[in-house]
């Protein structure tokens, strides 16, 4: 609370100087500039005595100046409250500028935005804690450090790192060494997914193993995914697994002749060049589409589900040495081949029925 002081303007002859209130100040040391915030006002008027008002704290030394000239004859002087300057028990205060105390004082337990925190209730950098509850949202990622700190056991946080490194060096059927998915639209080649064919070869590890490309294309036209020219996309103990039924558009492809023990699931081969005859040695196809323009023939393939095979009206399907359960062809083909070991069920049935 603000205090007051009061007192009477007298000049050297002790006379009653009246008048002067809007020229008198309080100043301390060094007595340069007046204490701002005060109000002098004579009361009653004309009777030299000086009522001040807005003593917001307690000063030491203080003199008194009238038009900037100090009023000797007052001395030095204290005005305020010594309890301006101590914080009240009870009651809302403002307190300016920096404390520092010398122990850490003692606060209730924080319950509101812009109260101080108890040290048992900070999540501390370092040391152990425990007693540490509910659920806490952060803003942003907590980083680790170092960055590949080891798990020690249940419930331990790992990084990002950590688990990329354990996926690396992992061996088995785990999806960072034996399979794989592409994903056409993806920009790099890593452990999880390429955009190519020829890139998940590259990630897997077929020494140890069979390895797996899942193809899911709906990110594309017509979830079409086309195989470059010079791509390896066949290859021993590599198979190929559609989701969704995505077309393999092998169209782009100068090399026609591909030999390889793959498995092929789920997929629609197709190739728009009549002018391209393509030749598949040894794969096998589980509900696989053949869609092919040109002449076409499958050597010591095997086939699972039902596989529907189309090629241009005035080409040639040969099948040899194959074998399998259910083929189904268009019947409008010039020149059907089937020779060796044979399908169980090889059926011609009219383009149009066929579906592809």
């Amino acid at each position: 609370m603000a205090q007051t002081a009061q007192f009477q303007l007298r000049n050297s002859s002790d006379n009653i100087v009246t008048g002067q209130a809007s020229n008198l100040e309080f100043r301390v040391s060094p007595y340069s500039t007046a204490i701002g915030g005060l109000t002098f006002t004579e009361t009653p008027s004309s009777s030299g005595v000086y009522v001040v008002t807005g003593i917001a704290s307690y000063y030491k030394n203080v003199k008194l100046f009238l038009s900037g000239t100090e009023q000797t004859a007052y001395g030095v002087f204290d005005i305020g409250s010594h309890d301006l300057n101590f914080v009240e028990l009870t009651g809302d205060e403002t307190i300016g500028g920096v404390k520092t105390f010398s122990s850490p004082p003692i606060v209730p337990q924080a319950v509101a935005n812009g109260q101080p925190t108890r040290y048992q209730d900070v999540w501390r950098a370092t040391g152990n804690q425990t007693g540490l509850s509910g659920i806490k949202v952060t803003s942003d990622l907590i980083a680790y450090s170092p960055s590949d700190i080891t798990i020690t056991g249940d419930g331990t946080h790992t990084s990002k790192k950590y688990v990329d490194d354990l996926f690396a060096t992992a061996t088995g059927n785990v999806q960072s060494v034996q399979k794989i998915k592409l994903i056409p639209s993806r920009a790099i080649t890593d452990a999880f997914s390429a955009p190519t064919l020829d890139g998940c070869i590259g990630q897997l590890n077929l020494a140890t193993g069979r390895g797996n490309a899942v193809i899911e294309c709906l990110a594309t036209a017509g979830n079409v995914y086309t195989v470059a020219d010079g791509e390896i996309w066949l290859i021993d103990s590599f198979d190929i697994t559609g989701e969704n039924a995505p077309k393999i558009d092998l169209s782009n492809q100068t090399s026609t002749s591909w030999t390889a023990d793959s498995k092929l699931k789920d997929l629609h081969l197709y190739n728009s060049t009549a002018g391209n005859n393509w030749t598949l040695v040894n794969a096998t196809f589980d509900n696989c589409d053949l869609d092919f323009a040109g002449n076409l023939t499958l050597t010591s393939c095997k086939f699972k589900g039902v596989v529907r095979i189309k090629v241009g009206a005035s080409k040639t399907l040969t099948i040899a040495n194959s074998t399998g359960t259910t083929i189904f062809y268009n019947d409008n083909i010039t020149t059907v081949n089937i020779t060796g070991t044979q399908v169980v069920d090889i059926r011609a049935v009219a383009s149009a029925d066929l579906g592809l």
